[in-house]
C-alpha cells in the first residue's frame, strides 16, 4: 500500500466518519444549530407565552368585573341624586 493510497483512505474515512457523526447528531439548521434543541427552545417559549396570556386574560376579567361594579355604583349614586334629599 503506497503512501497516496493511505492518505486517500484517511481522507475518505474521515469524510465517512463526519457524515455518520452528523447523521447521529440529528438534523441541523443553517448555522449548525441542532433542530431538536431549537424546537425544544421554541416549545418552552410557547409555554411561557401561553402562561403569560392566561395571566393577562385573568387580570382583564378581574378588571372587567371591577369596572362593572363601579358603573353600578355610579348608576345608583345618580339615581339617589335624582330622587333628591
Amino acid at each position: 500500500m503506497g503512501i497516496l493510497t493511505f492518505i486517500a483512505v484517511l481522507v475518505v474515512g474521515g469524510q465517512i466518519a463526519k457524515a455518520i457523526a452528523q447523521r447521529n447528531a440529528g438534523p441541523q439548521l443553517p448555522g449548525g444549530r441542532d433542530l431538536r434543541e431549537t424546537l425544544d427552545q421554541l416549545d418552552h417559549r410557547l409555554e411561557e407565552l401561553e402562561h403569560h396570556l392566561a395571566e393577562t386574560n385573568d387580570r382583564l376579567a378581574d378588571m372587567d368585573e371591577r369596572m362593572d361594579f363601579a358603573e353600578r355604583m355610579l348608576t345608583q349614586q345618580k339615581a339617589r341624586e335624582q330622587l333628591g334629599p
